[in-house]
């Protein structure tokens, strides 16, 4: 599959213009540490200053490690918010296309109507092969409207021969409603345990 056009800096935390990031330095996470004791005789609390820790994230994805890992992998876990708060998981099929990462279903699906009501989700793509390596999507999700059923097959048959994707569909679609979920993120964080941490070596 061709490499897509990603906007540069996309996977790049260095650009405070850019909304993606990639995973924090280990430098730049911060621990606060607290000793509470009373002091004789006042009843005091004594606090100590905030002490800095490195914390253990493995080193992120450069930004065409990014695009290949979501170009690659086919499947990939959607979180939506329930009513009662809760969090709806579910594994996906899905397209990353220009920036954006596309979702067939019906709308008949607990998804759609979790995403109609609040629009933010994550979506985490991973490669299960080891050492694991992988990227947290945050986002925005809206509803295709228009060639819902061409898309479908685009999607689907990233996992499947064509043929097999456009019959799948084409049940599907003779039942349900379709639908194509479009995230746009607004925000990326990936890791690689192939790649040496600085904490951990």
């Amino acid at each position: 599959m061709p490499m897509l056009d990603v906007p540069a800096g996309a996977f790049d935390a260095r650009s405070d213009a850019s909304p993606f990031a990639r995973c924090p330095s280990p430098a730049d996470s911060v621990r606060g540490a607290r000793d509470r004791s009373r002091t004789p005789g006042e009843g005091s609390v004594v606090q100590t200053a905030a002490v800095a820790r490195p914390y253990p994230q493995m080193p992120p994805l450069t930004d065409d490690e990014c695009v290949s890992l979501l170009e690659t992998i086919p499947v990939a876990r959607l979180a939506t918010h329930n009513p009662d708060g809760s969090i709806h998981v579910v594994p996906v099929v899905f397209e990353y296309v220009d920036g954006a990462i596309l979702i067939g279903t019906q709308e008949i699906t607990r998804k759609v109507g979790n995403i109609r009501r609040d629009p933010r989700v994550t979506v985490l793509v991973d490669d299960p092969a080891m050492p694991p390596k992988g990227v947290m999507i945050y986002g925005t999700a809206s509803l295709d409207t228009e060639d819902l059923v061409p898309e479908r097959i685009e999607i689907l048959a990233r996992s499947m021969p064509r043929e097999q994707a456009e019959g799948m569909v084409a049940v599907l679609a003779a039942r349900y409603e379709p639908a194509v979920i479009r995230i746009t993120p607004t925000k990326m964080v990936s890791w690689d345990y192939a790649k040496p941490s600085p904490v951990l070596g």
